[in-house]
């Protein structure tokens, strides 16, 4: 069942920035197949869409107060995943290279380090 939402896209919104969870629900229900889609045209896993996607709501949320036309907001959460999906093959080809933290060691010592307990 979709969520009871205030008339147009523009109330909901503006019930979204006053944190009606209502509202917030509408949205993610009426645009997240979207933004999948979109991620997904970018050849995203996916696991990779579905960040970007989730990525793509957490910058929303700083921003919904001033969005100045939010009848546009579905162009902005495109956008948002456009950009996004980009950049995630090069993020996720950084974070594969990194060591894990602690290293295979089980820590990383450094000089002056001998006798001392972690």
């Amino acid at each position: 069942m979709l969520p009871m939402i205030p008339d147009g896209l523009a109330a909901t919104v503006a019930a979204a920035a006053e944190d009606d969870q209502r509202a917030w629900d509408a949205l993610v229900v009426r645009f997240t197949p979207m933004l999948r889609r979109v991620a997904r045209s970018y050849r995203l896993s996916a696991q990779d869409a579905d960040d970007v996607v989730q990525q793509c709501w957490i910058a929303l949320l700083p921003h919904i107060g001033s969005i100045r036309e939010p009848e546009a907001i579905g162009a902005w959460l495109v956008t948002t995943v456009r950009r996004r999906a980009v950049r995630a093959p090069a993020l996720a080809a950084r974070a594969a290279l990194r060591p894990p933290v602690g290293g295979a060691g089980g820590g990383t010592r450094l000089p002056g380090d001998a006798g001392r307990r972690a």
